[in-house]
């Protein structure tokens, strides 16, 4: 399908290319095409499209818990709060630099009901053949004057991303800067006083009374991260035979010289800055009860500094040598291996901590997993001194295709110190200092089936984790270690069927774990879409209609803490339940050309199958509502 739509849309998408610092650090040099596909182009909200649909607080932007397991892929010093990684921009090795012949521009805009207010722009543009720059922005707000869906709920967040990337003609030297700038200011309602506070009540315009109804409180999280990566390459210059011969029928070398890079350098410095501020307007009718600063106003404030170094060596497969005229034989395998210098500092109040961190990673890998993510590869990481010394991580990948199936299987081990937040915090209404938490550890072994060939439509996927020394926030709101060691059983089922213009698409989760009191998670959770698709009126326009369905069973999910910014687990002895409840979507999407545009209404069942329906405890999902998006790609 993205083929035939890249044909029908203007010549000018053949123009322009994106590839990855993470591929210029394996040294792949070879560009993708854009995206042009409209797999769950309608899901603007990152809850429906990673989390199926549950465990957030209700409004777009808001603070996220996962559904499904997956194990802290942090290598490092890890600050903690994550409950907003999915609303913000962030440092990634895989964002998308890019090559256009002219340049490119990308608007995405999504309003709707409730002052919805969701735009994206991206404009990339090369300077010079060699020299690209671009820049990312985001606006999200949901709600209007007090209010979102229910009472006391807005949220507003900006994201920026500036870019630039140059090379060298001979694609020796590269230098890629970056600049990121998140803004999030989230109003907060500590969500409703009780279920009868939302059950009893009638009408998709209902107002329940919410815990934190006197007074306005906000989250303000600020985030800046500027970096530098320069790669420098290292190899040979040769000369290679043209067409053209001599007068003794001999051919006669290239007059410029072909370099041949072997192996490769890197050097990435960074400043990474984090400011995350809990702010309450006065106390009268609030539910606190404990003050280690002051009883007349919060001002919780944890900042947070990183000045970084990596030193790399990569002997990559350059995959650009692929040319008929250049016969060099290909390597069988790669090796990297990087050193990572931090000086880190964590503020609150008055009073800060330092870390000088070092760590080593490498990984090792064969040659086919850079090019079809078939043979093997071998990830690992040590801390060397500082907060994280002692802490180790170990992962080992093998796939392989047989036939008509594609077999794989993995081992992950580590273990690590907890993250900060957990060790340490100073706020108005909370403190500790867990200086004798121990190290904790977790070993994944997991395998998978697929259909092998380049279109997969069904992979299932088992994963055996253990886990030991489990940190948690407990039911009192501070974190505690797990005596015991946990156990979590996965299955993942992935559909992709198609019979003429009817498409289904299905991920079904199956979990398990010997602790729900302390890792809270729905053992069935389900994310299916049924749609038609094809082309019409003379292949003018594809469209797609369809229906999605969001579920999970029902589960005593973790609670969001709105002073502390995080999730905890709920007492045993009065839990509250949400799930096991059908959230459907109904849309029609649309691409004429280079535009792109959607129509859904969102939950449109809302009150068919009960009044209680919730995102996580204490706060309900969005009612109905009608949401409109428009992406229009400017090749100029």
């Amino acid at each position: 399908m993205g083929s035939g739509l890249r044909g029908q849309s203007d010549k000018e998408f053949y123009s322009t290319l994106r590839t990855s610092e993470a591929r210029l650090l394996h040294a792949l040099d070879s560009l993708n095409y854009l995206d042009s596909t409209l797999q769950d182009f309608h899901l603007y909200s990152s809850t429906f499209r990673n989390n199926f649909g549950h465990m957030d607080l209700g409004i777009s932007g808001s603070a996220q818990y996962p559904v499904v397991y997956r194990m802290n892929q942090v290598k490092g010093f890890d600050l903690g709060w994550h409950y907003l990684d999915g609303n913000r921009f962030l440092y990634n090795e895989e964002s998308p630099l890019f090559k256009a012949k002219k340049p490119v521009t990308s608007l995405y805009y999504v309003q709707g009901g409730n002052e919805l207010l969701h735009l994206q722009a991206l404009h990339s543009q090369n300077i010079k053949p060699n020299w690209n720059f671009g820049v990312e922005f985001r606006r999200l707000r949901e709600g209007a004057d007090l209010n979102g869906f229910y009472l006391r709920q807005i949220t507003g967040q900006y994201n920026t991303r500036v870019y630039t990337w140059y090379h060298s003609k001979d694609l020796r030297y590269h230098v890629i800067a970056s600049a990121i700038w998140n803004r999030n200011k989230n109003r907060e309602n500590g969500g409703i006083v009780s279920r009868e506070a939302f059950d009893t009540l009638t009408g998709i315009g209902r107002s329940p009374l919410v815990n934190y109804y006197t007074n306005p409180v906000r989250n303000i999280l600020r985030s800046n991260t500027f970096s530098v990566t320069q790669i420098y390459r290292l190899g040979q210059k040769r000369h290679f035979p043209t067409e053209a011969t001599d007068s003794l029928g001999r051919a006669i070398p290239e007059e410029r010289a072909t370099f041949i890079p072997q192996r490769q350098l890197s050097l990435r410095t960074s400043i990474q800055t984090y400011a995350n501020i809990f702010e309450v307007e006065g106390f009268a009718g609030m539910p606190f009860d404990k003050f280690y600063s002051d009883s007349i106003q919060t001002f919780d404030s944890t900042w947070y500094r990183n000045a970084a170094i990596t030193l790399g060596y990569q002997s990559g497969a350059f995959r650009q040598l692929r040319k008929d005229s250049l016969n060099i034989s290909e390597k069988p395998a790669f090796f990297n291996a990087f050193i990572d210098f931090n000086l880190i500092k964590v503020g609150w109040n008055s009073d800060y901590a330092a870390y000088p961190n070092i760590g080593v990673r490498a990984e090792l890998g064969t040659r086919s997993w850079l090019k079809s993510k078939e043979g093997a590869l071998i990830k690992g990481y040590l801390g060397m001194k500082g907060y994280n010394e002692g802490d180790w991580d170990l992962e080992g990948t093998v796939r392989k295709s047989i036939l008509w199936v594609t077999l794989q299987a993995g081992y992950h081990a580590k273990r690590y110190e907890s993250d900060f937040f957990h060790y340490y915090y100073f706020g108005n209404h909370h403190f500790w200092h867990n200086k004798n938490f121990l190290k904790q550890g977790a070993v994944e072994f997991n395998g998978s089936i697929s259909n092998s060939g380049p279109n997969e439509w069904i992979s299932l996927r088992y994963s055996a984790i253990s886990l030991q020394s489990y940190i948690y926030l407990n039911a009192q709101e501070t974190p505690q270690q797990a005596s015991s060691g946990i156990r979590v059983q996965q299955a993942e089922l992935n559909l992709k069927l198609k019979w003429k213009w009817l498409h289904v698409t299905g991920q079904a989760v199956w979990q398990q774990n010997t602790a729900k009191h302390i890792l809270p998670l729905p053992r069935w959770a389900i994310k299916q879409s049924l749609f038609v698709q094809g082309w019409m009126f003379k292949k003018a326009l594809f469209a797609k209609i369809g229906a999605d369905l969001f579920w999970c069973e029902q589960f005593t999910a973790a609670q969001y803490v709105a002073p502390l910014r995080s999730w905890k687990v709920q007492d045993q002895a009065n839990p509250f339940t949400i799930g096991n409840y059908p959230y459907t979507n109904f849309y029609f999407t649309g691409k004429i050309q280079t535009v792109t545009f959607f129509f859904l209404l969102q939950h449109p069942t809302a009150g068919l199958f009960g009044p209680s329906y919730y995102s996580s405890p204490y706060y309900p999902m969005q009612p109905r509502a009608f949401r409109l998006g428009i992406k229009w790609d400017l090749y100029e």
